[in-house]
């Protein structure tokens, strides 16, 4: 296997995962719930690419077995004297449970070939899995499990960073105000709409390390009420939101006389899609995961031309 290390924004690799399965969660009326520990550092040194095969793999099969309640995704570090710390993702889920556990990680291993018959699969994802954490210096390990009421598993992997047993690990913060100038969206206000508190966190840390302020709310009555009550340079409308759903936010908005450019994001990229947020009134139509080169492409895009055409 080709291993490919760089840095990289756990958070946004943390988004995606949860984002992903989406569409699966909303038919089987589930949820994710993700955390990440303020002692996690924000950029870590792996393989992004293979971490995200392993988490789609264990979080996939989380998805697939729960039929009710829902999964929890933590993030945490642990520390190992005069090595680096290890990156923990734990992933608890409500599902069916693994009444044994013995060869569960060989290849083709059937739990139950009565389980193979109704959920599918091939037996592969565990075994992978565990062979990528392992060439990532972690592993993958069953915690519990327990038949009816749902399982844990631990991904670990080595973070890159070294850490004596005393060592602390932070956030870093800056002591003074970042210096905006020359950023992409420099003294730009930004409005972002969204019901979903991990959509908005990445999408704020986005936008504020491009130098723009962000103001974010949670459904598009909210977006309404401060879309005309406040300036902004731009909206981003999540087009699936209580009480007010975005398509019906931008054509309130739109009828209130409001011109900014609103861009609209949804989980869906088929056509159709696209052109039902264009025939709301909105600029542009992105979709989630987020990308963050072509979210600020049409920012700055979209904004300029609003400026030229004033």
């Amino acid at each position: 296997m080709e291993i490919e290390k760089k840095s990289f924004d756990i958070f946004e690799v943390i988004h995606d995962i949860t984002t992903s399965f989406e569409m699966k969660l909303q038919e089987k009326a589930i949820e994710i719930t993700s955390s990440i520990n303020p002692r996690v550092p924000a950029v870590v040194f792996s393989d992004p690419k293979r971490l995200r095969q392993i988490l789609i793999n264990i979080v996939g099969n989380a998805v697939k077995f729960t039929e009710k309640g829902g999964i929890r995704l933590s993030v945490d570090m642990i520390q190992r004297p005069e090595q680096s710390a290890l990156l923990a993702f734990k992933i608890v889920d409500s599902g069916i449970g693994i009444s044994e556990s013995k060869d569960l990680f060989k290849p083709f291993h059937q739990e139950d070939a009565s389980t193979t018959r109704r959920f599918g699969g091939t037996g592969l994802g565990l075994a992978l899995s565990k062979a990528l954490a392992q060439t990532l210096g972690g592993d993958v390990e069953l915690v519990e499990s327990t038949a009816g009421v749902g399982s844990t598993f631990l991904i670990t992997i080595e973070s890159g960073r070294m850490l004596s047993t005393q060592t602390s690990i932070t956030v870093e913060k800056p002591s003074a105000p970042v210096e905006q100038t020359g950023l992409p969206l420099s003294d730009m206000k930004i409005l972002v709409a969204d019901d979903s508190k991990d959509n908005q966190l990445l999408i704020k840390r986005i936008l504020q390390r491009s130098g723009a302020s962000v103001t974010t709310v949670s459904d598009g009555e909210l977006a309404v009420q401060e879309g005309t009550s406040h300036p902004y340079d731009a909206i981003l409308m999540d087009m699936q939101m209580p009480i007010l759903d975005g398509y019906s936010a931008t054509r309130k908005l739109r009828s209130l006389g409001v011109e900014i450019p609103i861009v609209a994001l949804t989980a869906h990229a088929m056509q159709e899609e696209m052109q039902k947020s264009l025939a709301a009134g909105c600029t542009a139509h992105l979709t989630k995961p987020i990308d963050k080169s072509l979210l600020l492409h049409t920012l700055t895009t979209h904004t300029e031309h609003q400026k030229r055409h004033l």
